[in-house]
């Protein structure tokens, strides 16, 4: 059995210092969910995806988040975040900036969380087509995944640090309904 959902708008893109200036690839514009088998996956359509970022730009401070394109899984349907499949990206210290691909700069993981914390708890397979990020997880990665059966139980996100103040952030956050 196949099951394929289409997104629905929960939030838009903009930056925690009240500004609005986000980049392309932060705005989340689309998204699907299917379930076929043992195999779960969830698209990121972004109004734009260039094929190179500036990862460990200057202007960001060390040891700090810069990218994270996410899907957040509530497998229990108890209101709470349980896993995460995430494409992230932390600027190190010392790090020197360059332009990389998305699948090039960040590390793609399957995430276990528990409250504000979370722990690698397994792979994401992700791939990268146009505007278009595609997370397939496997329910081998986590006993958790086979309990994913509905779009409602996933929210796609974004994240960028845009510079040196902390406050200058741009995030998006949207819900999978049914189709």
């Amino acid at each position: 059995m196949r099951w394929i959902w289409v997104l629905s708008v929960l939030a838009a893109c903009g930056s925690d210092d009240g500004g609005s200036d986000c980049p392309a690839y932060a705005n989340i514009v689309g998204g699907t969910f299917a379930r076929a088998g043992a195999m779960t996956t969830w698209t990121m359509e972004l109004e734009e995806l260039p094929a190179t970022l500036p990862f460990d730009k200057t202007d960001v401070p060390s040891n700090i988040l810069e990218y994270r394109w996410a899907v957040d899984f509530d497998t229990n349907n108890d209101g709470t975040t349980d896993l995460q499949a995430s494409a992230s990206h932390y600027k190190m210290s010392n790090a020197v900036e360059m332009e990389q691909s998305i699948l090039m700069g960040t590390q793609q993981d399957l995430w276990t969380v528990t409250g504000p914390a979370g722990s690698v708890s397994g792979d994401v397979m992700m791939t990268v087509a146009g505007n278009v990020i595609t997370f397939v997880v496997e329910d081998a990665e986590d006993p958790m995944l086979p309990m994913l059966t509905s779009a409602s139980q996933g929210t796609l996100k974004t994240f960028v640090q845009l510079g040196a103040a902390l406050s200058n952030q741009c995030k998006d956050e949207r819900g999978v309904a049914q189709r």
